[in-house]
């Protein structure tokens, strides 16, 4: 499965949106505590450039229902998309939203001056050991929740966020303005400290 994965979301059957919304709230414990469907949006939460922290041993998975205009969003398989975090505690005391959908961003850039997309490194994505170790054990067969446990008492670093301009949702590229370019925060993650997950190359 590939790191990059694109979703597909709709407020309802008959309206698809081929992006990912951006309000959320509504936090509900995950069933069974595991990571079922993380995936459907790519929150930063309020992490900073620099925080560290680590996976804790006994972490809650949590939901946050993604909503579009105050409304439910549902993939094509009429399930109500979510996001999934867990909380854990930074270096300097601070409780942080960890959503794993972070190491899945992707942003398709486009010139600021103008809207339209660009013709050279138009795609990129979150970056960094942390996202090639979840890569690699995808490919391996290992589903979300495994990896997630394998990671518990692991510290994770966000290292660098690259600003992207990207075209607002709903603005196709013949039409784009520059009045239609906004900023995307692509992450990059760090695994430090001494200890490591099972199935981790150096």
């Amino acid at each position: 499965m590939e790191i990059s994965n694109v979703f597909n979301f709709s407020t309802n059957s008959n309206m698809n949106i081929k992006n990912v919304p951006t309000f959320i709230k509504e936090i509900t414990p995950s069933s069974n505590n595991s990571f079922t469907g993380f995936r459907g949006f790519d929150a930063l939460g309020d992490i900073v450039v620099g925080t560290e922290f680590e996976i804790p041993q006994d972490y809650a998975v949590m939901n946050r229902p993604v909503l579009r205009n105050n409304l439910p969003v549902y993939d094509h398989n009429g399930n109500q998309v979510f996001v999934q975090f867990i909380e854990c505690k930074s270096t300097i005391g601070k409780t942080i939203e960890f959503y794993p959908a972070s190491l899945f961003q992707v942003a398709f850039a486009v010139d600021p001056e103008t809207g339209k997309d660009v013709n050279k490194n138009r795609i990129h994505r979150a970056n960094g050991n942390l996202v090639d170790y979840f890569k690699s054990e995808l490919s391996k067969g290992l589903n979300d929740d495994q990896i997630m446990s394998n990671l518990k008492g692991c510290r994770v670093k966000l290292t660098y966020l690259e600003l992207i301009y990207v075209r607002k949702f709903g603005v196709p590229n013949e039409k784009a303005t520059a009045a239609d370019v906004e900023i995307k925060k692509i992450g990059t993650w760090t695994l430090v400290g001494e200890k490591r997950p099972l199935g981790w190359i150096e």
